[in-house]
């Protein structure tokens, strides 16, 4: 899927090694989304990896090798797998348009990293002006 975000976008694109296997991509990195947009994920920096083309096409062809992606991700936002597992699964159950007050009811019991996370993602909607 497409990104829309042109700073996660400038992001993945300027890396010049592939955030899954460590490997330099010469030609800029593919990015891959952890969760994808389709089942109504988002764009924010910890759902997408800077991948090399061996990478990207693992991820999309092998069982589990998502896996090991997601703790890269998890690894370069300083926090737990489960975090941005967690923060990908709260941003789909909230609606594009919910409120500051229904965010914070929605994360307030979760942990700190993934309220962190949550909140990058609804900065960067509403950057983009809610599309």
């Amino acid at each position: 899927m497409r990104i829309e975000s042109p700073a996660t976008l400038e992001a993945v694109r300027c890396l010049r090694t592939c955030e899954g296997c460590g490997l330099p991509t010469p030609g800029g990195a593919q990015p891959h989304h952890l969760f994808t947009r389709g089942a109504g994920r988002n764009d924010a920096r910890f759902n997408v990896l800077a991948t090399c083309l061996l990478c990207h096409t693992r991820a999309h062809a092998e069982p589990g090798y998502n896996a090991k992606l997601i703790a890269a991700a998890a690894r370069r936002e300083r926090c737990e797998p489960e975090d941005i597992e967690e923060s990908n699964h709260v941003l789909r159950r909230l609606s594009k348009s919910a409120s500051l007050e229904t965010i914070n009811a929605e994360i307030c019991d979760l942990s700190l990293a993934v309220q962190r996370l949550v909140w990058q993602a609804v900065n960067l909607r509403s950057k983009r002006g809610n599309k």
